[in-house]
């Protein structure tokens, strides 16, 4: 008998432990139950207006823009790639050398004498004693400049070419170009 009381006991004990273990897990799930509520209302506030309809729609534009920004791109690196074809860098080599080699051929032939050189000015340029000075012919001495550079002319610069199909915007254009150069 007291066997079977320690055993009703036991059983009575276990109800209870079940059914304050039931009373946590109800209290637990309530609490979880109430922080999700709050997630969810929190989610929604921040989130607006904002469905996944209008998010697949802005991704597709900002997709979209992407696509352009990169055709732009694309279309301005483009001429740079067309601009250094080896075929084309080659004859304009091929046009240089050609350009400095008739140049070559028309300079006029180096003075015997080297301490003196003749320009087109009538002056002459003398290197005596690595002291580079020009006298012209009234015996005027000038110091030669690191640079050689050509003479300005001083006379005006008459077109004299008659166009007989020039429209009257030629005509006009020309006649600005002689005045600008007056």
């Amino acid at each position: 008998m007291y066997e079977q009381e320690v055993a009703k006991l036991q059983g009575a004990r276990i109800t209870l432990e079940n059914q304050a273990l039931s009373l946590e897990s109800a209290t637990v799930n309530i609490e979880v139950f109430k922080t999700v509520e709050q997630g969810t209302k929190a989610m929604k506030g921040l989130r607006g207006n904002i469905d996944a309809d209008r998010v697949d729609d802005l991704m597709d534009d900002m997709a979209e823009e992407k696509d352009t920004a990169d055709q732009i791109s694309e279309a301005i690196s483009r001429p740079a790639q067309d601009m250094f074809d080896d075929d084309e860098l080659l004859n304009e080599l091929a046009e240089l050398e050609e350009l400095e080699l008739d140049e070559k051929l028309l300079t006029p032939p180096i003075p015997t004498n080297p301490n003196t050189i003749s320009n087109n000015n009538n002056n002459v340029i003398s290197n005596n004693n690595n002291n580079n000075v020009i006298s012209n012919d009234n015996n005027n001495v000038i110091p030669n400049t690191v640079f050689e550079m050509p003479q300005v002319p001083t006379n005006n610069i008459q077109n004299n070419v008659i166009n007989t199909n020039e429209t009257e915007e030629d005509i006009a254009l020309r006649e600005l170009q002689n005045s600008m150069l007056a």
